[in-house]
This record gives C-alpha cells, sequence and structure tokens, in this order.
C-alpha cells in the first residue's frame, strides 16, 4: 500500500465534512446532538486558512485527515497551542501506518506555529491513552460534562 500526505486544501472540505466529520462524531461517538453542518464547514474553513491539516491520500482516495486550529492560551496570549480538533482514519486503514503519518505531520508542523499541541477525545473514543502517551502526550486535565434541556433527553 502506498500512501501519500498532503496538506490540506479547500477542495478536501466536502470529505471533511460529509465523510470524516459525520462518521466521527455520529456513527462511532454517537453523539448525533453534535451535527450542525453549518458550523462543521465553518471549522473546516478556519483549519484551511488559520490552521493546520494533512489528508493522507491511497490512489485517488482520501483514507484520513487531521486538523487543528492555533489558539493563544487564555491566561498567557503569548502561548500558541495546536488544538487538534478533529482527525478520522477509514476503518479499513487503521490498522495501517495512517494514523501516524497523521500525527507526525501534525506535530512537526505544530511545532513551526505553536508551543505545544493538545488533542482531546470523546469519553467513547477508541484511541487509547498509552497510544497517545507513546506518541508524547501527557494527560493534564479532565472535563465533565453536565447537560441541560434537551441535549439531556429532557
Amino acid at each position: 500500500m502506498s500512501f501519500v500526505i498532503k496538506p490540506y486544501e479547500l477542495s478536501d472540505i466536502v470529505w471533511v465534512v460529509e465523510t470524516a466529520s459525520y462518521r466521527s462524531i455520529v456513527e462511532e461517538a454517537n453523539r448525533p446532538d453534535l451535527v450542525n453542518i453549518r458550523r462543521w464547514y465553518e471549522i473546516a474553513q478556519l483549519i484551511d486558512s488559520h490552521g493546520i491539516g494533512f489528508i493522507v491520500w491511497k490512489d485517488e482516495e482520501r483514507v484520513g485527515m487531521i486538523g487543528s486550529l492555533i489558539f493563544p492560551n487564555l491566561f498567557n496570549p503569548e502561548i500558541k497551542t495546536s488544538t487538534i480538533v478533529t482527525w478520522y482514519v477509514l476503518p479499513e486503514y487503521r490498522k495501517s501506518r495512517v494514523s501516524m503519518m497523521l500525527f507526525k505531520a501534525m506535530e512537526e508542523e505544530s511545532k513551526l506555529a505553536a508551543d505545544g499541541m493538545t488533542f482531546s477525545l470523546l469519553s467513547n473514543n477508541m484511541i487509547k491513552e498509552r497510544t497517545l502517551t507513546k506518541l508524547g502526550f501527557e494527560l493534564t486535565e479532565s472535563a465533565f460534562t453536565k447537560r441541560f434541556g434537551e441535549l439531556n433527553g429532557n
């Protein structure tokens, strides 16, 4: 299998939103409440204009993607963080090197634009903590969510 990694481009947005984001959020994370296609397109455009993104191709097919936005630290805006906001690999390529290619490319590019990198996971994500630890990430925070109203099923 020959994989090629390329920088994210505007021409990738439909696949990023309607395949990668949809499958990741709805089918795998089981969070249909997070579906807002218009907002997803806005985020995809922000990645193109103010962030970092990569697509992995096999022949003429997109098989994986990763995207981050660069944010100033809330408490010290001189510190910049590359925040991975979207990441997806087609299931049939998850045991290949596609995921590693995406993370390595993101790390290299993030080093040029930011002081660090963050990656948040939904609670039912399939990525194991030890995998992220191998990639140099460390668990530094936990987040708790309390939903109100319709999002809580009321």
